[in-house]
């Protein structure tokens, strides 16, 4: 959980080394309270030897999955609930000692933030059992003990990991809302309303306000926080009640008053688009003619720029659901209006010909970019979800290339403010993950595709198909190149701006480093847990072995280590300190994230 922490390796046992992979030999803690914590929580520390402690804190996880709820198979009923399990934990805390609720609220915190990877808990189900314990016993030690161990949170935000922090934010934005936010600490948390954006406790604050007002609306926030609080400043600008349909959106196209040819060619699509117009016959609509268009528009893009302020201006205010269905019917125009911008570039500007195949992919990489750029230009600053969704559903349905995303996310091309933002902004190492999570179920969908072949026609290894070799070399490229890129992002900064004093990094170097160990991370795990590659029974016998073996080679940790070890032996003896920090990463991968 704490910056810099090695993860520990998840070493398969060698006599099954692709079956279902056994928990964490050790699970990650953030220890809270001590003998010295005021109150109570001193109390529980001295009466309890550190054993005891770690013994109810075994014994807590284990009620959570005793308890959790599932199905019978034989009888279909259900078994387990959060109510069971938050009575579990509670008559395990009374048989310990008076205050062992701190002890409790430690480990239920520490499994919270682990977020359910890796450590076989479901996010929403401990999330809820910890509000079940809450009004099971509203006047007991529990309550207390949470809302301190909240604060003893946010006292440690600048030493946790960037995704933890993200974690432990929405938690405690559904908390707040099912408890009706009755919390103690919002006079204490006020002067961090005043901290740069690139403030952990900052972005902190401003999550949990974020996701509570699209819980529950940003006018219930104001009411409950103090009367004329700071806070209220880090709160998402309310929806605009007027009845323009496309008030939501920073679109100078979609405006009315706007009477450019482009946009009013944009305001014309968009009517096709509510009219639910068939996406070949708006693609032919908007391929041929409007010469007009594009002798007056600056945008050499100008095709996939209006598709793509049409469609998301024909969505509903805020309807993430709406905004997936309006990107998964029109993706083909999209995609279409980009490959009729690059081949008009290609034919016109660039004055290239078929033989320049690479400067075409990168030119084509680029423009997708543009368009994910688009998406955050349209959206307000508070749409970040929004951003999100419409960016992964870009990348599901094709329009984007990951490469083209993670590019993007990273801060390639022309005017992308990515990497000033990136310790401020979550979302886009989301998107980045999503990418990962897309090219893995393309390989899994490439193996059990395999699986449904001819009985009849010899049998063909899942690992020779040129699907599952593609997506793999897609995969090979992603990770090699996060690596490589963060790399020489950290080696291109100065010491002292990268690492301003002894064990204290920037926000962009800490968004770097951990960002790139959750990327890495997730592909491990997102590989080795996959049912496809896992337990399949219709592969042959240590197939799924070898086509997990045969990835290791390109995304494991020591291929990653390689990439960063390049960087080190380029900067020779100049900025030690950016060489030994990329040391450690390439330590902590190669021996702590083995594949």
């Amino acid at each position: 959980l704490r910056l810099g922490t090695p993860c520990p390796a998840r070493a398969p046992p060698p006599s099954n080394p692709w079956g279902q992979p056994p928990p964490p030999l050790l699970l990650p803690r953030l220890p809270l309270f001590d003998a010295d914590s005021p109150g109570t929580a001193g109390k529980m520390s001295s009466c309890l030897s550190p054993c005891t402690q770690h013994f109810l804190g075994d014994t807590v996880r284990d009620c959570l999955v005793m308890a959790r709820p599932r199905i019978c198979r034989k009888t279909s009923s259900q078994r387990g609930s959060c109510r069971s399990a938050a009575e579990a934990v509670a008559s395990v805390s009374s048989l310990v000692s008076p205050h062992a609720e701190y002890c409790a609220a430690e480990t239920l915190l520490n499994v919270i933030a682990c977020g359910g990877d890796g450590a076989g808990y479901d996010f929403a189900y401990v999330s809820r059992m910890v509000l079940e314990y809450c009004l099971q016993r509203p006047s007991g030690a529990f309550p207390a003990a949470l809302a301190m161990g909240v604060g003893l949170v946010f006292g440690e935000l600048p030493g946790i990991v960037p995704r933890r922090r993200m974690v432990l934010a929405e938690w405690f934005a559904f908390h707040l809302v099912h408890t009706d936010f009755q919390w103690p600490y919002w006079s204490h948390w006020e002067k961090y309303a005043t901290y740069p954006p690139t403030d952990s406790r900052y972005i902190f604050l401003s999550t949990v306000l974020a996701h509570s007002s699209e819980l529950v609306g940003s006018q219930r926030v104001t009411e409950t926080l103090p009367m004329d609080s700071p806070l209220k400043a880090l709160l998402p600008i309310p929806p605009d009640d007027s009845s323009d349909p496309v008030s939501h959106l920073r679109s100078d196209l979609l405006d009315e008053t706007n009477g450019g040819p482009l946009a009013c060619l944009v305001r014309e699509m968009r009517e096709r688009v509510v009219n639910r117009q068939h996406p070949r016959e708006l693609l032919a609509w908007l391929s041929l003619g409007h010469d007009e268009v594009a002798e007056s528009t600056p945008y050499p893009t100008w095709r996939a720029k209006a598709a793509l302020h049409a469609i998301l201006g024909a969505v509903p205010k805020k309807d993430l659901t709406g905004s997936s269905d309006a990107m998964e019917r029109y993706a083909p125009v999209v995609a279409g209006a980009i490959a009729r911008d690059i081949a008009v570039l290609v034919e016109t500007t660039l004055e290239l010909d078929e033989d320049d195949a690479d400067r075409i992919k990168e030119e084509q990489i680029f423009r997708e970019g543009q368009v994910l750029e688009d998406v955050v230009r349209i959206y307000t600053e508070s749409d970040k979800r929004m951003i999100t969704k419409v960016s992964e559903r870009l990348v599901e349905y094709g329009v984007v290339s990951p490469m083209a995303a993670m590019r993007w996310v990273y801060g390639e091309g022309k005017e992308n403010e990515n990497l000033q933002n990136l310790p401020s902004s979550p979302y886009l190492l989301q998107i980045s993950i999503f990418c990962i999570r897309h090219v893995v179920q393309t390989l899994a969908d490439t193996v059990s595709t395999s699986d449904m072949t001819d009985t009849n026609a010899p049998p063909v290894p899942a690992s020779s198909s040129p699907e599952f070799i593609q997506a793999s070399e897609i995969l090979s490229e992603l990770v090699t190149y996060a690596a490589t890129r963060v790399a020489k992002l950290l080696a291109s900064s100065e010491d002292d701006d990268a690492i301003p004093s002894k064990n204290k990094l920037s926000p962009l170097a800490i968004a770097l480093s951990e960002g790139l160990h959750h990327l890495i991370s997730t592909t491990h795990v997102c590989i080795a847990e996959d049912p496809i590659f896992v337990g399949n029974k219709n592969l042959e016998s240590n197939a799924g072995e070898d086509i997990c073996m045969g990835i290791a080679d390109s995304v494991g940790g020591r291929a990653v280590a390689i990439a960063l070890r390049e960087e080190i032996l380029g900067l020779g003896r100049e900025k030690p300190k950016i060489s030994a920090l990329l040391e450690r990463m390439a330590e902590q991968f190669e021996f702590c994230l083995r594949f």
